[in-house]
């Protein structure tokens, strides 16, 4: 009963997270936003933020860095990730077309639990001019 409990948590938080990168980036393809959601909700634990929004130079790269050596905790998380995202795709709050996922509802109204930093919001804009390819392989060189 603990682990369908400790399930449940785990991809409601990741559903706030999903849901909350896509309401503010409206597009993103599948692959960054499971890589996304992981690192948000990692971050969380962190009393500081790794970077601000003063770092200018290499975001991307230095976000992805943030889960350096996690190989494991990302794997795990991954299919918590996707049942997250096939739940608000359920739920039509988002829509997932190929790969990328869409806004649908954006007048829905939740209590975040998480926030994203302008850091985190410089990143994933300029994410969207990597192809998927190229973010996956810097993605899994780092982890």
């Amino acid at each position: 009963m603990d682990s369908i409990k400790f399930e449940a948590y785990q991809i409601s938080v990741y559903c706030d997270t999903a849901y909350m990168i896509v309401k503010q980036h409206k597009d993103i393809s599948v692959a960054k936003l499971v890589f996304f959601t992981y690192a948000i909700n990692k971050e969380r634990f962190f009393d500081k933020d790794v970077y601000n929004a003063k770092n200018t130079q290499n975001v991307l790269s230095k976000e992805i860095s943030t889960i350096n050596g996690d190989f494991v905790g990302y794997a795990n998380a991954t299919p918590y990730i996707l049942k997250s995202i096939h739940i608000l795709s359920q739920a039509e709050k988002i829509r997932v077309e190929g790969n990328i996922v869409h806004l649908l509802d954006s007048e829905f109204d939740y209590i975040k639990c998480n926030s994203e930093s302008k850091f985190v919001y410089n990143v994933i804009e300029e994410s969207k001019s990597w192809t998927d390819k190229r973010f996956m392989r810097e993605v899994l060189h780092n982890v």
